[in-house]
């Protein structure tokens, strides 16, 4: 049974062009940032992601860059997101810091510290999609360096890997350097347990201190 919605045609047009709008806005874009701070998701709101995403930020910061991530969710090992320091879209080096994927605490739990200017390049393959990513960045201007990308980890358990696309054979990368911070309180101690390790010995090396 049909009524009639006493609506005129350009109301219907008019709300035909705001849900297009709104739509648009939905979507992910490229963004380059130069403030010392802010935020940056894809996609904006109440959607997924699509397929074949190719999404590039750049972050145009000197000096030591925090980032976070109030929201991720991807399909893991096919949708991910590569962060690269000291790059810009227009320059960076072939070698990640850290390559994001999956959903979960591991991402949402830590902080990632990185020498600026800072690319992070989001990528998504063909098949499912996830509610996408909301990155947090800020210029931390009480830190005069690093001598590595550092991944400061809050989880009270967890696994981590020594470089981007670690497994099935693929190697680290020469003259790689990337560090591993983990935030304990205090009067708890730290249990570290390798399920691989495979080094080129007394040159490639992993230092623990606390």
């Amino acid at each position: 049974m049909c009524f009639r919605t006493g609506l005129k045609k350009a109301t219907i047009i008019s709300f035909l062009l705001m849900v297009s709008y709104l739509d648009q806005i939905a979507g992910c874009s490229d963004e380059h940032e130069y403030s010392s701070y802010g935020s940056m998701e894809c996609p904006a709101w109440w959607s997924t992601y699509s397929n074949y995403e190719n999404v590039k930020w750049i972050i145009q910061v000197q000096g030591v860059v925090s980032i976070t991530f109030s929201r991720f969710s991807t399909q893991s090992y096919h949708d991910k997101v590569s962060i690269y320091e000291r790059s810009t879209h227009f320059f960076y080096s072939n070698r990640e810091s850290f390559r994001l994927s999956g959903s979960g605490s591991d991402v949402l739990y830590s902080e990632y510290f990185l020498t600026g200017p800072v690319f992070a390049h989001f990528t998504s393959d063909g098949s499912y999609t996830y509610s996408g990513i909301k990155l947090h960045y800020s210029r931390r201007s009480y830190i005069s360096s690093i001598s590595a990308s550092t991944e400061l980890i809050k989880q009270s358990s967890g696994w981590r890997t020594s470089h981007p696309n670690f497994g099935g054979g693929v190697q680290y990368p020469n003259n790689f350097k990337v560090a591993k911070s983990i935030y304990c309180q205090y009067g708890y101690f730290v249990r570290i347990h390798f399920s691989e390790f495979d080094t080129e010995e007394d040159k490639d090396v992993l230092k623990i201190s606390y």
